[in-house]
């Protein structure tokens, strides 16, 4: 269950920090910092972009680094929100992220990534210490 929290932070970050437009991890960090009041950790980004990258969910592009909503991803997260705002579809995420994983097999994963080194530059970029 704590992954499919994650992955829902980290998909619903991806959307607040850029959507289908693309976010760098800046943006994901400090919308996932925003939703959650934390910043995602190294072995959590790791995690859910592989799940959620895996899964269709979201497409993650190397040098410079940018995460999109694929439109599977959006269609998900509207079907969450309804009519309603952020904080709800944060709540329902995890109850659609389960249906969709459902009896799918995940593609293939995301590419190689220092996400360490990523994210103590996107901290170092926003003037973030944790």
């Amino acid at each position: 269950m704590q992954a499919l929290i994650v992955d829902a932070w980290v998909l619903v970050a991806t959307e607040v920090g850029g959507g289908r437009l693309g976010a760098g991890l800046a943006g994901v960090l400090a919308a996932g910092d925003y939703l959650n009041h934390a910043v995602l950790e190294v072995h959590e980004l790791e995690g859910a972009y592989r799940r959620l990258v895996g899964y269709g969910l979201v497409l993650v592009e190397v040098a410079p680094l940018v995460m999109r909503l694929t439109d599977a991803g959006g269609a998900l997260l509207a079907r969450a929100a309804g009519k309603d705002h952020v904080v709800t579809t944060f709540t329902n995420v995890p109850r659609e992220l389960v249906a969709w994983y459902a009896g799918r097999e995940p593609m293939l994963g995301i590419p190689t990534i220092d996400w360490a080194a990523e994210r103590a530059l996107a901290l170092a970029a926003s003037g973030g210490s944790r």
